[in-house]
């Protein structure tokens, strides 16, 4: 069995098509055709259906892919276990991380990680939680960093940083004394699918206001753009605490601290916990934050 050969089959699976899979493996389409082609004949069986539109599974396709995929995970595992016989730490490790995590949390821990272990090389994606946890699901990266918990049957989560939520405003804005007054102000928001927007629906409902009812001035996807807004005297928004912390603004002021239960957590399939990697990086993250 040609490993090489299933982990295109693999790709082209989840990218549902070849032309990108192309370009993520580095390889020409025709390429990427003649794994798949060998594939098959390999094992006897049509494992794609292929138009001129789409790519999918056949019915032992399906089976194939599922199996594949538990194949090279043993692979993957294997290769990181031999390798704490030579009393060393290297390889790959996939993180996808939310906005908060992947611009105020996740360098300094990676910064630790590689110290200790120069050989470990890091793939960093950065998206809004809802698609990180996506992401993760479909196996395309080895763990995710994100601001919001879910409850999936073969997902392993594990809090790794506590938050709280502070209202920010500017020197052109006038201060606000209490969380009510937010409700004839204007108020700059996150998008959709982002963990930092559920806690502010969710902290917000708790006082006794629907989100729905805030006069929303803009939505955006970044940290950054949030900030220049406020600073600009756009609206007032609610942000972490850690991008306060993490980001010295001379013009932006934190307003109000409000309560907020929201942790930062780390998840990783279940059947991949004991990998050694995904062990010792959730280690390294729970040791620096002490939760």
């Amino acid at each position: 069995m040609n490993f090489k050969n299933l982990y295109t089959f693999v790709n082209v699976v989840e990218h549902r098509g070849f032309t990108e899979v192309s370009q993520v493996m580095g390889l020409t389409q025709s390429g990427v055709s003649r794994q798949i082609k060998a594939l098959e004949e390999e094992v006897g069986l049509q494992l794609l259906s292929r138009t001129s539109s789409s790519v999918k599974t056949t019915a032992s396709g399906e089976l194939f892919y599922h199996r594949a995929k538990q194949l090279l995970a043993d692979w993957d595992l294997l290769l990181a276990d031999c390798q704490t016989f030579k009393n060393e730490w290297s390889g790959q490790l996939k993180i996808g991380a939310s906005t908060i995590p992947v611009n105020y949390m996740l360098p300094k821990m990676v910064k630790h990680v590689r110290e200790k272990y120069p050989k470990i090389e890091f793939s960093i994606h950065s998206e809004d939680s809802e698609n990180v946890l996506a992401m993760l699901l479909k196996r395309h990266i080895d763990m995710a960093f994100v601001g919001y918990k879910i409850e999936h049957e073969e997902l392993h989560e594990q809090c790794v940083a506590t938050d709280k939520l502070v209202l920010i405003g500017c020197d052109d804005l006038k201060p606000l004394k209490s969380l009510h007054e937010i409700r004839k102000a204007p108020v700059i928001i996150r998008e959709k699918g982002s963990g930092t927007r559920k806690a502010v629906e969710e902290m917000l409902k708790t006082s006794g206001i629907l989100f729905e009812t805030l006069t929303v001035a803009a939505e955006v996807n970044s940290m950054e753009a949030i900030f220049a807004l406020v600073e600009a005297g756009v609206g007032y928004a609610f942000v972490s605490h850690w991008s306060v912390q993490e980001t010295y603004r001379p013009n932006i002021n934190v307003l109000l601290e409000l309560p907020t239960d929201r942790c930062f957590y780390l998840y990783v399939h279940k059947s991949r916990q004991a990998h050694p990697l995904i062990k010792m990086f959730s280690e390294e993250a729970v040791c620096r934050y002490q939760v």
